[in-house]
């Protein structure tokens, strides 16, 4: 049964570790824990392993296999991929020298012996979706349709086109210019956190600076409300 991440979000929102059960014998947990905004380049970077899309393969045997099986078996033939999944094990689940091994059975399973951490290819489902959901402000994975996604994107990069996004750098800067926030505060933050307040500071100015306009042209409705969306 899939985790339920509805039930995770006071945790998110708290920038709690989540606590993941995995082994019910023993009541033995491991703890997931939220990148911090100084590392989140590296994470950024990396957790796209986490989100590759092997169900939309044209292959059933790749279909058929686990996540984890996929990445051992299809994507670790390239050590960039090796690389970026320590780099995730040891930034969310504080793991020092994870990994992957496989059982006679022929199921694989991530084994750090320094912290004497387990994660069979089960869990790893689990534990992925709920990096991704901890750390990612907005994130979803709900199932879209292949061809309705690659319309989607297609529209965003049309949209994005000329358009030059603020790095983390500038982020950092329009914070403490909206709200006297300093950079060394913001570095104390989880990328999560940061991500929820640059959004928040864009949704103002944007409100303050259209909402004039769009009262005096009784457009309000129109135009929605910043805070009461």
């Amino acid at each position: 049964m899939a985790v339920n991440i509805e039930s995770l979000k006071t945790c998110f929102v708290f920038d709690a570790p989540i606590p993941y059960l995995i082994d019910k014998t023993e009541y033995k947990y491991i703890y997931i824990y939220p990148v911090m905004l100084k590392d989140s380049l590296i994470f950024l970077s990396s957790c796209d392993v986490l989100t590759i899309e092997k169900d939309e393969i044209d292959s059933v045997e790749i279909i058929q296999m686990s996540y984890l099986e996929f990445l051992v078996k299809e994507k670790f033939k390239e050590d960039i991929f090796k690389r970026k999944l320590f780099y995730i094990l040891n930034l969310c689940l504080n793991m020092k020298d994870p990994r992957v091994f496989e059982r006679e059975n022929h199921k694989f399973y991530i084994y750090d012996k320094e912290t004497d951490m387990s994660i069979t290819a089960k869990h790893f489902e689990d534990i992925r979706r709920i990096i991704m959901y901890q750390n990612i402000f907005n994130y979803d994975d709900t199932y879209i349709n292949p061809d309705l996604r690659k319309s989607i994107e297609e529209t965003k990069d049309l949209k994005m086109q000329g358009i030059d996004p603020p790095d983390l750098e500038r982020k950092i800067s329009i914070i403490t210019a909206h709200t006297g926030v300093v950079k060394q505060e913001q570095l104390k933050m989880s990328l999560r956190e940061h991500e929820a307040l640059f959004q928040e500071v864009c949704g103002e100015v944007d409100f303050l600076t259209t909402r004039p306009i769009a009262l005096y042209s009784n457009k309000a409705e129109e135009y929605g409300h910043w805070i009461f969306r």
